[in-house]
């Protein structure tokens, strides 16, 4: 394991004493990265082709892509203690907040013709999109909601960037808001304790073909931004 930690997107020194021994399946599934197109991972050392995973490029995990600037971890506290009535006002306040963040560099189809098959997935804050690939890769068109970036319950990843490589298909993602929480109490018991690096949840779309001139249409925030449990938050 290198000394670049995916969760915590830093450096880390390693202890071996302290990691101890480390489940290379579970590593390579969870981080599936790669450098070059010839690279892949062997996981027991013998030469069983079955054990032999080829990998995806390491860009997958870039968080460079992302438009809405990273917020503080002070300021999401300092936003989670304001009062209601300024959550219209603090949401006005996001930079980009309606910019939509395109990768159209990861699928080779230009254009799509004739019939498009098209798959929708609530895709539970994107942390088990690995597992649901299987089931969407014949599709045109995935249309996801609930797919998070930077937050620790879905491993502080860009959950849609990642499926997008797997997949080869490019994306669409835009925001739907902040979190100034860590979640649920799943959610919170996911994080395993880590911070949310980024905080940021949204919907995508991932397609073969080239995406151009995509709109977000919001919604006035109302009772969503509240302290309160509703019949439209949690």
């Amino acid at each position: 394991m290198g000394d670049w930690n995916h969760r915590l997107e830093l450096y880390v020194k390693q202890d071996i004493k302290h990691i101890g021994t480390l489940n290379c399946d579970h590593l390579a599934k969870r981080f599936p990265f790669k450098e070059k197109e010839e690279d892949v991972i062997k996981m027991d050392g013998d030469d069983d082709p079955n054990d032999i995973v080829k990998l995806f490029p390491w860009k997958a995990a870039d968080m460079s892509t992302v438009m809405i600037p990273p917020l503080s971890i002070e300021r999401r506290e300092e936003w989670y203690d304001s009062p209601d009535s300024d959550g219209q006002k603090l949401t006005d306040a996001l930079q980009n907040i309606n910019e939509v963040e395109i990768d159209n560099s990861i699928s080779p189809q230009k254009e799509c013709k004739g019939t498009l098959k098209v798959v929708e997935l609530n895709a539970e804050r994107g942390r088990w999109w690995m597992k649901s690939v299987n089931l969407l890769k014949d599709a045109d068109v995935i249309i996801l909601n609930e797919m998070d970036i930077g937050m620790a319950r879905s491993d502080n990843q860009h959950t849609t960037r990642l499926m997008a490589h797997f997949l080869g298909m490019n994306y669409a993602w835009g925001l739907e808001f902040v979190e100034l929480t860590p979640g649920t109490g799943e959610d919170r018991y996911n994080a395993n304790g880590l911070e949310d690096f980024r905080g940021l949840h949204g919907n995508a779309f991932l397609t073969k073909c080239t995406i151009s001139e995509p709109v977000i249409f919001r919604n006035q925030i109302g009772q969503y931004f509240s302290s309160e449990a509703t019949n439209v938050n949690a």
